[in-house]
């Protein structure tokens, strides 16, 4: 038998703290996301292709440090020790963009907490619900047919939450079913756009999540970024293009903008739990009052 070194078995001993130690990183299945940077109409943009395939993969979103003794930041930090994680972005706009005390633009709702009872529709028609389930779905405020499902009696209630009656009923099966609420701007919708030409001339880096199914009706969830100054309409324009033409997708569910002005934090993971740090956004996620996060489980 041959005698190991006792330095070398002190190594090993760290080695086997490391391994069992939460901070050690995380794995998700590969199969079901997709990295890559691709040169597309003129720009170069970031999409991370997430399957939702078997529901996996999940998403779950910090709306406010309003409510909470912790910030963002910390309740984010503490809820994903031992977290598979895919990525990270901070999430809607919000009305103060010198510190932490700014509220979210619009509904929001946090957990099941009101944090904004105020529903804007100053071009905000993107509702977004967060499910405790780990779903996203996107409405289109405009239309004013939203539909919620109460779990407790199966019953379905199609609401337009424009009108103050059905804006407290929604607010209330929010607060019973524990879901997250947030407005932002709606791009596209049900495979149109949401967004024309001679909108803002403004250029700036984007950043967009789109909500899409494939030839095989599998919802997929694509975060998309680019670091070049582009105009809003652009982005989705190209960003729309690549997903029918480059992923096939079959239909294109919505795309809705996410705040890369006040805040831009983003952080991505390849499969064995490695932060791709040359991806990361330009704010520091204690910066940060709301955030969109994916998870494998």
């Amino acid at each position: 038998m041959i005698k190991k070194p006792a330095n070398l078995l002190f190594l090993l001993f760290l080695a086997s703290l490391l391994f069992c130690s939460n901070e050690f990183p995380a794995s998700y299945d590969d199969e079901l996301v997709y990295i890559a940077e691709k040169e597309y109409s003129g720009n170069r943009y970031l999409f991370v292709d997430i399957s939702r395939a078997g529901e996996r993969m999940n998403a779950k979103y910090f709306a406010s440090n309003k409510y909470s003794s912790q910030t963002v930041a910390q309740r984010f930090k503490e809820w994903s020790v031992g977290k598979n994680k895919v990525l990270v972005c901070s999430g809607t706009y919000m009305d103060n963009c010198y510190g932490l005390n700014g509220d979210p633009v619009g509904l929001c709702i946090d957990n099941g907490k009101i944090i904004n009872r105020l529903l804007t529709t100053k071009g905000l028609d993107a509702l977004v619900v967060v499910y405790a389930t780990g779903g996203i779905a996107v409405s289109d405020l405009s239309k004013g047919n939203l539909t919620i499902t109460d779990n407790s009696t199966k019953q379905k209630m199609t609401l337009d939450i424009r009108e103050a009656e059905d804006l407290e009923v929604f607010i209330d099966w929010a607060e019973r079913e524990g879901a997250t609420v947030f407005q932002t701007h709606l791009l596209a919708y049900s495979d149109s756009y949401r967004i024309y030409s001679n909108s803002s001339a403004e250029t700036r880096p984007r950043r967009v999540m789109c909500l899409w199914f494939d030839q095989n009706g599998v919802l997929y969830h694509t975060i998309a970024q680019t670091s070049e100054a582009v105009t809003l309409y652009k982005a989705t324009q190209s960003i729309f293009d690549y997903l029918k033409n480059y992923n096939n997708a079959k239909s294109i569910s919505s795309i809705i903008n996410l705040d890369r002005g006040c805040q831009d934090f983003f952080t991505v993971y390849d499969y064995a739990g490695k932060e791709i740090t040359k991806y990361n956004g330009d704010t520091d996620i204690s910066n940060t009052v709301n955030l969109v996060a994916y998870y494998y489980k």
